[in-house]
């Protein structure tokens, strides 16, 4: 778990009209002066336990802006324009995250704020040029990694609105997934899945559909072997990575961990 301290010279009063497009908002406090270009603002994964897990693609970084003690923070998560106005008689300043979709109509994701501490980025300049010579960059350049990462698109990143939708699409109770919704984007996230085309390669894989239908039916006695998002985007990422010839041994992994989770008779 990684431990960092909590923010005290700003308050998050809240979210407001949840869902609402042009009106969904996070709304701050300042309890001292700051500079908001030390801050930036993601999304999060409420987990069971109470802690946040940040969702990857999701970061806003609020702006080199000075903001006095006790003024307002709006962060609009639509479309917008950036502006300084006055709310409760009190400096108010109005950012937008200018997102195509609401976030927080989904149960389970959180905004999280970040006061960053360093830095790290390439230096353009004259002097740092000088200290690396033309050897040292001919190194670099032979021990590069064979292939690069491949380079997301916007279009591309694993959005909480798109993963509901594609459940729902999917045939996964609409409910369920709102409630889930966190936690299948932090699954799928932490099993290697973090982009709409992996995550699509992974739902039409049919081997695994069959193989988790087995085990819920035969281990947790479901007669329709009916799936739950959670658990899906939690245990079929295993089955999914696994070659052809390591499936039958995945299945005995899975086959074992369902029986010690539900060895007391939970269902």
């Amino acid at each position: 778990m990684t431990l960092l301290r909590t923010i005290e010279e700003m308050e998050l009063l809240g979210i407001y009209d949840s869902g609402i497009p042009n009106q969904e908002r996070i709304t701050y406090r300042t309890h001292a002066s700051l500079n908001l270009g030390e801050y930036i603002l993601c999304l999060g994964a409420q987990q069971p336990d109470g802690s946040v897990a940040p969702i990857q693609n999701t970061l806003l970084w609020l702006g080199d802006e000075r903001l006095d003690q006790d003024s307002f923070l709006f962060v609009y998560t639509g479309r917008g324009q950036r502006r300084s106005t006055v709310a409760g008689g009190r400096p108010a300043l109005v950012l937008h995250w200018q997102s195509p979709q609401t976030m927080f109509n989904l149960p389970g994701v959180v905004p999280v704020t970040f006061h960053i501490s360093g830095i790290l980025a390439p230096a353009f300049n004259s002097r740092a040029d000088a200290m690396v010579t033309e050897s040292l960059r001919r190194q670099l350049a032979t021990t590069a990694p064979p292939q690069a990462p491949p380079t997301l698109s916007n279009n591309d990143s694993l959005s909480p609105g798109w993963l509901s939708d594609r459940l729902v699409q999917l045939g996964f109770d609409q409910l369920e997934v709102r409630r889930d919704l966190g936690q299948c984007v932090l699954n799928l996230q932490r099993r290697g899945i973090s982009t709409r085309t992996d995550a699509e390669r992974f739902f039409t894989d049919k081997a695994v559909w069959q193989a988790l239908r087995t085990l819920y039916h035969e281990e947790l006695h479901r007669e329709d072997g009916r799936l739950d998002p959670s658990g899906f985007t939690w245990w079929g990422p295993l089955l999914h990575h696994a070659s052809p010839a390591q499936r039958t041994q995945a299945m005995s992994m899975l086959r074992n961990h369902f029986r010690q989770i539900y060895a007391k008779g939970a269902r």
